[in-house]
């Protein structure tokens, strides 16, 4: 597991479609099926409930959705954090 599979991941929740979310993040659609897959194998479940045009977060994905949301805001936060440090130790 990855942070690119984690804002993937989001952006899928976000727009309840894969082509969708291909197209915001610039990658093809199988390759975003691909990503998927592997995400819900790495996790050991299912995140989504899928129909012929859509995809829904079940409650799983929907837990999931709050974990990934709470890491990628930590990994902003660490790298804001880092960087002020870095700033103050140049001066």
């Amino acid at each position: 597991m990855d942070i690119t599979q984690l804002e993937y991941f989001k952006v899928i929740a976000e727009t309840g479609s894969l082509t969708k979310a291909a197209e915001i993040l610039h990658i093809s659609q199988p390759a975003m099926s691909a990503m998927l897959k592997k995400f819900e194998e790495e996790l050991n479940v299912e995140l989504f409930d899928r129909s012929p045009n859509r995809i829904y977060l079940n409650k799983t994905g929907e837990l999931a959705l709050v974990y990934v949301n709470n890491i990628l805001r930590n990994v902003e936060q660490m790298k804001a954090d880092l960087l002020s440090l870095a700033d103050r130790t140049l001066t």
